[in-house]
């Protein structure tokens, strides 16, 4: 993880993007509250939109459905759309946008600002719910978007034309569904299969053809350490048993993830009797979606690992601590098994620490929890039953 870039956007929201919150609030302090309407799709085809989505790898796959929803709607619309550098690399990968802007660039982000103040917008969406106090939605004032759409968060409401209740457990999914509302009659309810990604077949292709090159048997699985939040992870002892575990069934492991994971990899895998293959930091972005299409099954964390497995329909077993279940995983199912605490811990980040969760507070009781065995019977019943 890239702190120091993550410290960058973090002072630039609680500076510059404040003050000109700020003063846009006292500007506009005395202006009539917009009301919200229903919008014809119908005078929006040929629109220009730009959408607002920062976060991480599993923050841009969730947000798919919206993608794929939008371009049904409005399929000779031109959209641009803001990201964060580290989900830049996913969001390339999806056919739906004529420019990409990276917020969180220094050498870029004065020219992205005049991008945004120069170009004319029809429609402006808002995806971000809480990431950032005053960025996402100062820019969405920025623009001067005829219409702008986002979560009714805070005190964001004054930026915005049309506003949507956010509902901190329901399916994320389904939440940024909910911003099309204006645009049509009937509500759309999300299925797994829209967060199916629109280059799967491509990416298992590429994939397959990896396969001599890294040596890799044909039934295999995939797996991933990384987690964004330490909260969301094993102790290294109880990970190391339980990777020693999983490499005695009868599907070798492949390890994904980044180049920062390789080395923890190499250290839980050294002294196992049973070979694994770490691919961590040798595959790009496509080439692992591919391999976790190609996998029999995905054993990971609440991570953006687990959200790729899910868009290349790959069966999973995830394990979750402290974040809401129903809020970011995927629905349980024959083919997605969320192992969830049962204990009165978890879920913190919306019910202890409304406002954000205190990680100097988090002792980890909700994943001590959930036992090595539960996860080996998980696997068995979900990945590899007839193995």
């Amino acid at each position: 993880m890239n702190t120091g870039r993550l410290d960058y956007i973090r002072l630039l929201d609680l500076t510059l993007f404040r003050l000109w919150y700020f003063w846009y609030q006292i500007k506009h302090i005395n202006a009539p509250f917009p009301q919200n309407k229903f919008l014809n799709p119908q005078d929006y085809q040929t629109s220009r939109i730009l959408i607002l989505r920062p976060g991480g790898i599993g923050d841009a796959l969730l947000t798919l459905p919206f993608f794929k929803e939008l371009k049904k709607l409005l399929p000779q619309a031109k959209i641009d759309v803001l990201v964060m550098k580290r989900n830049a690399g996913i969001i390339k990968n999806f056919p739906y946008f004529e420019k990409i802007l990276i917020i969180d660039e220094r050498k870029s982000l004065l020219a992205n600002l005049r991008h945004l103040k120069k170009q004319r917008y029809h429609l402006c969406f808002n995806l971000d719910q809480a990431k950032y106090d005053y960025i996402t939605p100062v820019l969405c004032g920025f623009t001067k978007s005829d219409q702008m759409i986002g979560f009714d968060i805070k005190k964001r409401a004054r930026f915005y034309t049309h506003r949507v209740v956010y509902k901190t457990e329901e399916y994320e999914p389904q939440s940024l569904m909910n911003l099309l509302n204006y645009l049509k009659k009937e509500q759309t309810a999300v299925q797994i299969s829209d967060l199916l990604h629109p280059q799967k077949e491509q990416f298992v292709n590429e994939a397959k053809a990896l396969l001599p090159q890294y040596q890799l048997p044909e039934n295999f699985l995939s797996l991933s350490l990384g987690a964004l939040k330490k909260e969301n992870k094993f102790p290294r002892a109880k990970e190391q048993a339980l990777i020693e575990k999983l490499s005695r069934l009868s599907c070798p492991l492949v390890f994904l993830g980044g180049a920062e994971d390789r080395v923890e990899v190499q250290k839980i895998t050294e002294n196992l009797k049973n070979k694994t293959y770490n691919l961590c930091g040798q595959l790009s972005l496509s080439e692992s979606l591919g391999m976790m299409g190609l996998s029999k099954g995905f054993v990971g964390y609440d991570a953006g690992p687990l959200h790729m497995a899910i868009a290349m329909n790959c069966k999973t077993v995830s394990v979750w601590g402290p974040t809401v279940r129903a809020k970011w995983g995927p629905p349980t199912s024959s083919s997605h098994l969320c192992l969830v605490t049962k204990t009165p811990y978890a879920p913190c980040w919306y019910h202890k620490f409304p406002n954000n969760l205190n990680h100097s507070l988090c002792r980890g009781e909700c994943l001590a929890e959930i036992s090595i065995e539960q996860i080996l019977n998980a696997v068995k019943k979900t990945l590899i039953p007839s193995l």
